[in-house]
């Protein structure tokens, strides 16, 4: 039903509800790796390991072009059938590849954008030194990545693990790292899903095979995972997120 109703979305040319979105996790993820990033219809963007396109969509919103770049071959034909009758998709671009892959120009790209993407690649000091190429000057990378800072259990971290294919889980110490030693000036790196609450959530996703949240649901376990961060001391979460620029 979620995928039919984001199809509808798309081939009207609305923009994807971001109430539509079954993961809350997911929400609050989108809203903290965007907060306080301003976006005009003048820049162009990517949107790096984009799968099917849905928060690329949120981002074309504000933005002149929107870029979404995958590996992932079934996630981008899905995504380019989701816009092929938008009124957005000549703002919008999907491509099956790496960044090198792309033929942008270099320091041609305002923003990149990627959401719990970085601890899937193996190459990884590669595609951040090609997030620094296509980035103009003073562009800037803004990125979520696993954590499970606060996962003490290492059966289900290990599930989590080999379910997710997942290469390496980041401190806030080891991204700042990666991205200084790709030349980037980090700005911020602060965790997020701090709290009980998300935790809860977060072992729920990886234990129960089948879980529902009503719109209503999901919106206010956003906003209760948005009072723990603010009330909490902020040092480990589930997740992290980086705001970096490109000298």
């Amino acid at each position: 039903m979620r995928n039919i109703l984001l199809s509808i979305c798309y081939r009207l040319g609305l923009p994807p509800a971001i109430w539509m979105i079954h993961n809350p996790m997911k929400i609050y993820e989108y809203m903290e790796v965007t907060r306080g990033v301003t976006l005009t219809k003048d820049f162009t963007v990517i949107d790096l390991g984009c799968g099917q396109g849905i928060w690329t969509m949120e981002l074309a919103k504000k933005c002149g072009k929107t870029i979404g770049v995958d590996v992932l071959e079934d996630a981008v034909k899905t995504a380019r059938q989701y816009i092929r009758n938008s009124t957005r998709r000549k703002r919008l671009e999907f491509f099956n590849g790496s960044l090198d892959s792309l033929g942008i120009r270099d320091a041609s790209i305002d923003h990149i954008f990627s959401f719990c993407v970085l601890e899937h690649i193996q190459d990884l000091e590669n595609t951040l030194n090609s997030s620094q190429r296509l980035l103009r000057s003073g562009g800037g990378l803004h990125v979520s990545v696993d954590a499970l800072e606060t996962i003490t259990d290492k059966a289900l971290k290990a599930k989590h693990k080999l379910d997710h294919k997942v290469v390496q889980y980041f401190s806030a110490e080891s991204l700042k790292e990666r991205l200084e030693n790709a030349g980037f000036n980090v700005q911020r790196v602060f965790p997020i899903l701090t709290g009980s609450v998300a935790m809860k959530e977060f072992k729920k996703r990886i234990e129960e095979s089948s879980y529902g949240y009503g719109w209503f649901e999901r919106k206010l376990l956003v906003q209760k995972f948005f009072k723990e961060d603010r009330q909490g001391e902020l040092k480990k979460g589930i997740m992290i997120v980086a705001h970096a620029t490109r000298p």
